[in-house]
């Protein structure tokens, strides 16, 4: 009997040491991820604003795309990032674990975070790749009249 009890404590470790493995790899994953992202988009924004072809301003569409597709993704995942939370607050309380962990809240925080400033830039790349004068539509300029004086 008192078997079993270890065995299914030991099963409960295990599965909150995952649970603990796997938070970390995510929020390192994030930050890893956002710090490529803004070297990527960087390195687009200074080549943009270097050159002077009309042509460069879709350079701007791939970190807009993945400005607005990421900044979706990361709020989604921080309303079910709390499933998880909830699971090793259970854990902690079967196991008898009375540490408060405010860390677990940091992975939730920095998706809002990052999904709204993703978000953020996308709605400014937007603003900047429709304000280039290569993508606005030119209006037609009446041509001046020029008068001749006639002797």
């Amino acid at each position: 009997m008192e078997g079993d009890f270890m065995d299914e404590r030991g099963r409960l470790w295990q599965l909150y040491q995952i649970h603990i493995d796997l938070y970390k790899h995510h929020t390192e994953l994030l930050l890893k991820f956002m710090a490529y992202y803004y070297a990527v988009t960087g390195a687009i924004l200074s080549y943009y604003f270097a050159k002077n072809d009309p042509g460069v301003v879709f350079a701007l569409l791939l970190p807009l795309f993945l400005s607005a597709f990421y900044g979706f993704v990361f709020l989604y995942a921080s309303r079910e990032i709390d499933a998880q939370l909830d699971e090793i607050i259970e854990l902690k309380r079967i196991l008898g674990i009375n540490v408060r962990s405010r860390e677990l809240g940091f992975l939730r925080l920095t998706l809002k975070a990052f999904g709204v400033l993703l978000l953020m830039t996308a709605t400014l790349l937007t603003v900047l790749f429709f304000a280039s004068p290569s993508v606005r539509p030119q209006k037609e300029r009446p041509s001046p009249v020029t008068t001749t004086n006639a002797p």
